[in-house]
């Protein structure tokens, strides 16, 4: 069971109450700082309790960022607001490595993506009672916005709103493959649904864009490039047809759209009158009467080359860690000596198998069927004896269930990526949870495979990474200007 005086059970419930926000509309707790003392909970047991492994580079990353906003205002001529940028900073830096540090076995993965399923089905069922009400609003007293379905706090935007069902879905249905349960897996396939459902609820343009990249996405993986762009037009006809109201509405003569085309143009004005640290976090909009409406434009736009080569960074070595999740591994890196026996199909508990006992844990294998489903998975056993040194720190988890939590990691991050590229979330805290989640997985690979699993190392890859700044911002440039002329 999960240990209540340890860091983690604090860091689950500090994500549950993050998502949720009781604190907000339930009576009994309207007013108390719910959020900021669970985190310095957490934060301040981890601190005590926690083995750490700061191995992974996205951790001076997110330094360096949080530095590059400071910094971006400072040159701004803003001291105060220079503060004030790092200040706010701090609770998502503090998240983290919170995530990044204490998600460290497969175990507390799944617990992890099980809080976020439920928060996240809470939030979708209080969108789908807004959808449904006739004063339009739901349990919490958050109201629809031009007929799409909105949450509270960084949620009151239908397009956030979306951006975090779509992140949460793979990790979803990574459960629902995982678990022996036939009744968790009925619940986890409906919040599945639910969420879909959600999506749809939101109406957001950008996040049916996201949905189509997370299939075509899965159908490289399952049947290759060619058979992926064969099978593309049936797994998108689907929600083509069902695609909400504002999908038909996409053109470059649009309202909505031209607004965003026209931002972008001025994201890049400000980054040529401020290329080396931006205009300041946060002042897009004192240059601009919109915002970006686009992250990587927002990024360089506010933080220049500086603070956007540790945003863009962090994306980068995070994707090369998932890539490397999803290759093969050698039988005798999976298999060494000494490694777990199996007998007729099933893994046999190490200890167990020394003391000649055959108690043993099935071990399932079936195609995937959907967007995070991935052939070959382990059981999933919630509520096992846990600790802050993690339930699998002796126990070497089998390649195949981490290449399955990889490729549902590898789906939340495309959706994400995708939604952003029309929204300004550049900051936004979920997108540093689903990345500290990537750091946490290929820690574990890391920890059971140190010869096979090499680190990431940014410092190996800076003119790469400088070179993908320069070549992102000309591929958003050319988009912009192919749009304005044809506008």
């Amino acid at each position: 069971m999960l240990n209540p005086t340890g860091s983690y059970f604090y860091l689950l419930v500090y994500v549950a109450v993050m998502y949720i926000r009781p604190q907000e509309y339930v009576p009994s707790l309207q007013g108390l700082p719910l959020v900021p003392v669970l985190l310095i909970l957490a934060f301040g047991l981890w601190l005590l309790l926690q083995r750490k492994n700061f191995e992974a580079s996205q951790h001076g990353l997110m330094i360096g960022l949080g530095l590059a906003m400071s910094l971006s205002v400072a040159m701004a001529g803003w001291g105060t607001g220079a503060v004030n940028a790092f200040i706010e900073f701090v609770p998502t830096l503090m998240l983290f490595y919170l995530v990044a540090t204490s998600v460290d076995s497969l175990h507390r993965l799944r617990e992890m993506a099980l809080v976020l399923t439920v928060a996240v089905t809470v939030i979708a069922l209080h969108g789908i009672g807004q959808a449904t009400s006739e004063q339009g609003s739901g349990w919490t007293g958050a109201t629809l916005i031009s007929g799409r379905i909105t949450y509270l706090g960084q949620l009151n935007d239908p397009n956030d709103l979306a951006l975090v069902f779509l992140m949460t879905l793979p990790l979803t249905l990574y459960l629902a493959r995982s678990t022996a349960s036939l009744l968790l897996r009925l619940g986890l396939w409906a919040s599945s649904l639910t969420m879909l459902y959600g999506v749809y609820l939101c109406n957001s343009r950008g996040a049916m864009v996201a949905l189509g990249a997370m299939l075509l996405t899965y159908g490289i993986r399952r049947f290759g490039l060619i058979g992926s762009l064969l099978a593309s037009p049936l797994l998108l006809a689907p929600f083509l047809l069902l695609a909400p109201s504002r999908i038909s509405e996409i053109s470059a003569d649009e309202d909505s759209a031209a607004g965003r085309v026209d931002a972008w143009y001025a994201g890049f004005e400000m980054f040529r009158s401020h290329p080396l640290f931006g205009v300041g976090k946060g002042m897009f909009v004192d240059h601009h009467d919109l915002t970006a409406h686009n992250s990587f434009v927002l990024a360089f736009a506010e933080l220049g080359l500086f603070g956007y080569f540790f945003w863009l960074a962090l994306l980068v070595t995070s994707a090369l860690m998932l890539r490397r999740l999803l290759l093969p591994l050698s039988p005798t890196a999976e298999h060494p000596l000494g490694a777990a026996p199996r007998a007729n199909g099933l893994l046999v508990s190490p200890r167990l198998h020394a003391a000649g006992l055959t108690a043993t844990s099935t071990v399932s294998a079936s195609a995937a069927a959907a967007v995070g489903a991935e052939a070959t998975t382990g059981t999933m056993a919630i509520g096992e004896q846990d600790d802050d040194e993690g339930p699998e720190s002796e126990s070497r988890p089998r390649w195949a269930d981490l290449q399955n939590a990889a490729a549902a990691l590898l789906y939340a991050l495309v959706g994400v990526l995708v939604s952003a590229f029309f929204l300004s979330r550049t900051y936004v805290v979920f997108l540093f949870q689903l990345l500290a989640l990537i750091v946490a997985v290929h820690g574990v690979a890391r920890k059971h495979w140190p010869d096979t699993v090499e680190p990431v190392h940014v410092g190996e890859r800076v003119v790469p990474i400088v070179a993908l700044e320069l070549a992102s911002m000309a591929v958003i440039w050319v988009l912009t200007r192919l749009t304005l002329s044809v506008a």
